[in-house]
C-alpha cells in the first residue's frame, strides 16, 4: 500500500514539474522567431537527439510528453530533446540558463525506480567536441531508492551532448541539443 501511494505521489510531482517549467510542443522556438525541429543542425552538423519515451519507471506519468527513461531511471528532456536558454513550457524544451562564462546550465529531475539503488552518477560529453565534458551537480537522496534526485547539469558550450546516468543497476543514456539564447 505504501509503495502504491509513494508511486502516485512521484507521478504527481513529476507531472507538476513538467507542467510548471518543461512541457509542450514538438518544436523549439528560437529567440529570433525561427523554429528548430528535431533535425536542426548544431555547428553545421546533424545532432542525433534522442526521442522522448521508453519504458518509464512504475508510477511515472507521461511517456511521450518529454520524459525519457527505462524501467529503472527517467528524466525530462522536452519533446525536442533540447536545452534552450529562455526555453521552457512554451517552446517544448528544457529551460536553460546562460552563465557569465558562456556555459549553460539546466535543471534535471531524475526519477529512480525502487530497484535503482545507490548513488546516482551523471556524466556527459559534447559529441562534436569530445574534450568538452558535462559537469553534474546532484543532491543525492538520503532515503531509499525510488526518490527524486534533483540536479543541475552544466554544459560548457552549446552543442550536441550525450548524457549518461547510472544508479545501481539502472542505466540511461540520451543525446540532447543545447542551444544558447540566439538559437545556436
Amino acid at each position: 500500500m505504501w509503495r502504491r501511494a509513494h508511486r502516485s505521489a512521484r507521478a504527481a510531482v513529476l507531472t507538476a514539474v513538467v507542467l510548471a517549467g518543461c512541457g509542450g510542443g514538438h518544436k523549439t522556438t528560437r529567440s529570433n522567431g525561427s523554429v528548430a525541429s528535431l533535425g536542426t543542425p548544431v555547428a553545421g552538423r546533424q545532432c542525433p537527439v534522442s526521442r522522448p519515451g521508453g519504458n518509464l519507471p512504475a508510477g511515472v506519468a507521461g511517456g511521450g510528453e518529454g520524459e525519457i527513461g527505462n524501467s529503472g531511471l527517467a528524466t525530462y528532456i522536452g519533446q525536442g530533446a533540447t536545452v534552450f536558454v529562455g526555453g521552457g513550457i512554451a517552446t517544448g524544451s528544457a529551460l536553460g540558463f546562460a552563465q557569465p562564462d558562456g556555459s549553460i546550465f539546466a535543471k534535471f529531475l531524475w526519477v529512480r525506480d525502487f530497484r535503482a539503488s545507490g548513488v546516482l552518477r551523471v556524466t556527459g560529453r559534447d559529441l562534436f567536441n569530445p574534450g568538452e565534458r558535462l559537469v553534474a551537480l546532484l543532491r543525492q537522496p538520503t532515503g531509499p531508492a525510488g526518490e527524486f534526485v534533483p540536479s543541475h547539469l552544466v554544459f560548457r558550450t552549446s552543442g550536441c551532448w550525450q548524457v549518461n546516468a547510472r544508479s545501481g543497476p539502472a542505466r540511461l543514456a540520451f543525446v540532447v541539443r543545447v542551444l544558447g539564447r540566439d538559437g545556436t
